[in-house]
């Protein structure tokens, strides 16, 4: 949710994400790529699902998600 910080965030969805940096703002992408072995992207069909966290000054400040289209 927004306000978490990022260390809150990375207890509840783990470390292994895509970082990048933009100004004053720190980018998080996680990312479901596995269909084989994903019920979730198995039920929607669909090949992956992502996950961005924008960060400022420690807390989420906006969240934006959904399927990678083929």
């Amino acid at each position: 949710c927004l306000g978490l910080t990022l260390e809150k965030l990375e207890s509840i969805k783990g470390s292994n994400y895509e970082k990048k940096e933009k100004e004053d703002q720190t980018i998080l992408v996680y990312r479901n790529t596995d269909f084989e072995s994903s019920a979730f992207l198995k039920h929607y069909n669909m090949p992956s699902y992502f996950m961005e966290f924008t960060i400022k000054e420690n807390k989420v400040i906006k969240i934006k998600f959904g399927f990678d289209y083929p």
